[in-house]
Formats: C-alpha cells, sequence, structure tokens
C-alpha cells in the first residue's frame, strides 16, 4: 500500500483523480490545493476522520471519497463547499447525524449509503437540482412526512432500503412525480404501505419494495410490556412515558430482527 501522494504543492491542479488505488493513511489537512474542482479518492484504503480544511476547497464541484475507511463526523465546514454538485461518501463508517448540506443548492446528487448516520432525514430532498439521493444502509429513523415536494423537483433516484422510518412513507414521496427508481428494500416501518399511491409515479422505471417490514406498534408494544413485565416496562401511553416512540421501536425492530434470523 502506498501513502497519499504528494501534490500539495501542485496548486495549478483542478483535478485530482486516484480512485481504484491501494492508497492508504490520513489525509493532508494541510494541503493547498484550493482550485480543485473534482477530487475522486473512492475505492483506496484511507483510514482517517475527514479533515475540517476541506471546507477550504470551495470551488470543489465534485467529492468522491467512497469505499474506503473514513470514520468519525463530516466536519460542518463542508458546508462551505457552496459551489459542489456532487457529494459522494458512501460506504465508509462515518457517524453523526445527517451532514450540513441543506446550503448546498447545486447538489444534484447526494450518496452517503453505507454509512452510521443516524437521526431524522432533513428537507433535501427539495434541494432545486437534487437528482439523486442515496441513504441505504444507515440508522436514520424517524418520520418523512414533513417533506413537501416543489413543482420544480427533479429528483429522479431515490434509496432509502435498509432502514427505520415512522410513520407514513409512500404518501410524502409518492409527490416526487419524476422519480425512475425507487428502493425502499427491507425498510422497517411502522405503518403500512399504501401501494395505491405508486401510481402516481409515471416515470417509474426501477422499483424494490423487497422484503418490508410493517410493524404493528400497538401490538408488538403490548408485547414486549407482557414480555417485559418488571420496572423497567416499556409504556407508551401519553401519560407515562419512560421511553420515546422511536426507542420502542428500536427495541421491538432488534428483537424482530432476531427472531427472523432464528427461524431462517
Amino acid at each position: 500500500m502506498a501513502s497519499f501522494p504528494l501534490v500539495g504543492n501542485l496548486t495549478k491542479l483542478t483535478v485530482l483523480k486516484l480512485s481504484y488505488n491501494h492508497f492508504s493513511g490520513t489525509l493532508n489537512s494541510k494541503s493547498s490545493l484550493f482550485e480543485l474542482l473534482e477530487l475522486s479518492l473512492a475505492f483506496n484504503n484511507f483510514s482517517s476522520s475527514l479533515p475540517f480544511e476541506f471546507g477550504n476547497l470551495n470551488k470543489l464541484e465534485t467529492l468522491s471519497l467512497s469505499s474506503n475507511g473514513f470514520f468519525g463526523q463530516v466536519p460542518p465546514t463542508i458546508s462551505n463547499l457552496t459551489q459542489i454538485t456532487m457529494l459522494i461518501l458512501g460506504q465508509n463508517t462515518l457517524t453523526g447525524r445527517f451532514p450540513l448540506v441543506q446550503n448546498l443548492t447545486k447538489l444534484s446528487l447526494i450518496s452517503f449509503y453505507g454509512n452510521h448516520f443516524y437521526g431524522t432525514i432533513p428537507s433535501v430532498l427539495t434541494l432545486p437540482f437534487l437528482a439523486e439521493l442515496d441513504l441505504h444502509g444507515n440508522q436514520f429513523n424517524g418520520s418523512i412526512e414533513h417533506l413537501n415536494s416543489s413543482s420544480l423537483s427533479r429528483l429522479e433516484l431515490l434509496y432509502l432500503g435498509n432502514i427505520d422510518l415512522e410513520g407514513k412513507i409512500l404518501e410524502p414521496i409518492s409527490k416526487f412525480t419524476t422519480l425512475k427508481s425507487l428502493d425502499l428494500s427491507f425498510l422497517k416501518t411502522s405503518y403500512p404501505m399504501d401501494l395505491s399511491l405508486l401510481s402516481s409515479f409515471k416515470f417509474l422505471e426501477w422499483l424494490d419494495i423487497s422484503d418490508v417490514i410493517t410493524i404493528n406498534v400497538n401490538d408488538r408494544v403490548k408485547e414486549y410490556n407482557h414480555e417485559h413485565n418488571s420496572n423497567n416496562t416499556i409504556c407508551c401511553t401519553t401519560t407515562q412515558r419512560q421511553y420515546s416512540m422511536g426507542q420502542i421501536l428500536r427495541k421491538i425492530l432488534r428483537n424482530e430482527m432476531t427472531y427472523r434470523k432464528s427461524d431462517s
């Protein structure tokens, strides 16, 4: 394996592509590549946190870091990349809440798949030029019902497979009628899908709703309370709430997956 090439003094570089190699180590946070428009380090063996100094590359239009060993949280300075159109961070071990990208209005592609991001999904679906959003295989949870589609939405590819969501799923998504590809496979949700809403997608070419797990929350909470009758019993009444609904769902889903594995 080779370490990161010494290119920091090549101050005129506008494109740097080092993908599909065996580079390793950490990224040099003191680089002076301020003219970069494209940086691609995908499919290497880098193992470090993402440097705050990425925010200094304010001319960057494409950042591709997928399939490495980057870890930790995405630095908030990522929000300085106001010219960026493609942000590809998939298949690392990044964590934390959804990165601060809501002000990056030129984004057409967001790819965060296969990391450990958690929390709710913000209203990034309404970014004006966003055409592809890939969040599958993370630890997001909560509802997406608050989303409001735009009549000018350009979203064509949406991948939300293998995450936990609460509430109605297809209703807010069905407003994005420009979708051509939709992945909700292995989705764990608390609300049955209304498949009649699929008729809204007039341009849909690819659909995956394989192995969607719908949990009847009330029944499963009652069952969980009955099986775990102790001082720590989960209670989801409005007057006595020891755990949030999200915590309840996560506990139930962990048990649900254990049951499924033991049956197979």
